[in-house]
C-alpha cells in the first residue's frame, strides 16, 4: 500500500503531550507550568544532593538514589522493563536481549515511574473524570521524557549542541556517543528543541517497478516541518537516497522536493544506511534528515 504525503497543518510542538491529571498535580507538586520543567525540578530535588554528576550516569547509583534497588535483573520478558515491588524494596527489571543503549532507556525510564509515583498516589482514582487508558498513556509519555532528561538530553543542552553543531546526522551521533544513548533517543531529543523545519525519516526499501525506491516507515518532525506522511509514503527517487544505500556511507545533497502540482520545497538532504527497528524485528534501511530551506 502506498502511502500518501501531504502539507502538515498543524502548528503544535513535535510531541503533542498529553495533558492529564497525574501532570497537573506534578505541575502543582513543583510549582512549574510546563511538563519538562516540572520533570527536571522533580528529578534534581534528588540529584541536587549529589557533589557531581558526570555524563554517561551511573544508573545503579541513580537508582539508588530514588529507592530502587541498584542491581537490576536482566531476565526473559516481552516488555523492554518494568518496576516491580517485591518485599517492601523496589526492583528493575530489563530484557536481557536489547542492546545495552536501549537497555539504559528502559531503567531510566523505569526510575522514571518511581519518580512521578508520589504525585501519581495523590490523584483520587474515583475522581469521575479518571479515565485510567488515558493516565497510563500519559504516564509512559511522561516517563519517557524523564528517561530522555535524566541521560543527559536536557533541553539547554540540546539547544547548546544545536546552536553550536547544527541539525544533522553527524549531530545525533555525537550525543550518543557523548551520552551513551541510542541514536532514536538522541534524534527524539534533537528535532523536539529544533526551532527550524527539519524532520528525521526512518525508511525500507521497497521496489516499484523494478526500481528501487524508499517509503517512510516512521518520522520525526520539528513542530515548523509543513510535510506529513500517512501509511507507507513512498519518498521521490532522490539522488542523496540512492547514493547512501548504494555507497555504504553518508550522503548530503540539495534537491528539490515537489508536493502536488504547486507546492515545490529546497530541501537538504542527509541520508546514511543503518538497521532500522520495527517493534522488534531489524532491516537493512535508511535514516535521513531533512532540512528545509527558507
Amino acid at each position: 500500500m502506498i502511502g500518501v504525503i501531504s502539507l502538515n497543518q498543524s502548528s503544535g510542538r513535535c510531541v503533542n503531550f498529553r495533558i492529564g491529571n497525574g501532570t497537573y498535580q506534578l505541575l502543582n507538586d513543583t510549582n512549574t507550568s510546563s511538563i519538562e520543567d516540572a520533570l527536571i525540578v522533580s528529578m534534581d530535588r534528588k540529584l541536587n544532593t549529589l557533589s557531581h554528576l558526570k555524563y554517561p550516569l551511573d544508573l545503579e547509583f541513580i537508582a539508588s538514589i530514588f529507592g530502587i534497588d541498584p542491581n537490576f535483573r536482566y531476565v526473559e520478558m516481552q516488555q523492554a522493563g518494568r518496576l516491580v515491588p517485591l518485599e517492601g524494596k523496589w526492583y528493575i527489571e530489563v530484557n536481557k536481549h536489547h542492546q545495552r543503549v536501549r537497555q539504559r532507556f528502559s531503567i531510566a525510564h523505569e526510575i522514571g515511574h518511581k519518580a512521578v509515583m508520589t504525585s501519581k498516589h495523590r490523584i483520587p482514582k474515583e475522581r469521575m473524570a479518571y479515565n485510567p487508558t488515558h493516565e497510563k498513556d500519559e504516564e509512559e509519555e511522561m516517563c519517557d521524557l524523564f528517561a530522555s532528561f535524566l541521560l543527559g538530553l536536557r533541553p539547554q543542552h540540546i539547544i547548546s549542541i544545536l546552536d553550536d553543531r547544527g541539525f544533522s546526522l553527524t549531530t545525533i551521533d555525537y550525543l550518543t556517543s557523548q551520552l551513551n544513548v541510542s541514536f532514536e533517543t538522541a534524534t527524539r531529543a534533537l528535532v523536539r528543541h529544533a526551532e527550524i523545519p527539519v524532520a528525521i525519516l526512518y525508511c525500507l526499501p521497497t521496489l516499484i517497478a523494478n526500481t528501487e525506491r524508499f517509503y517512510v516507515q516512521r518520522y520525526y518532525p520539528a513542530a515548523q516541518f509543513p510535510l506529513t506522511f500517512k501509511g507507507k509514503s513512498i519518498l521521490p527517487p532522490f539522488n542523496c537516497l540512492t547514493r547512501a544505500w548504494l555507497g555504504n556511507k553518508a550522503a548530503k545533497m540539495l534537491e528539490l522536493w515537489q508536493i502536488g502540482r504547486q507546492d515545490t520545497y529546497t530541501c537538504l538532504l542527509e541520508a546514511k544506511r543503518m538497521p532500522i527497528y520495527a517493534s522488534e524485528t531489524r532491516e537493512d534501511g535508511l535514516v535521513v534528515a531533512v532540512i528545509i530551506q527558507e
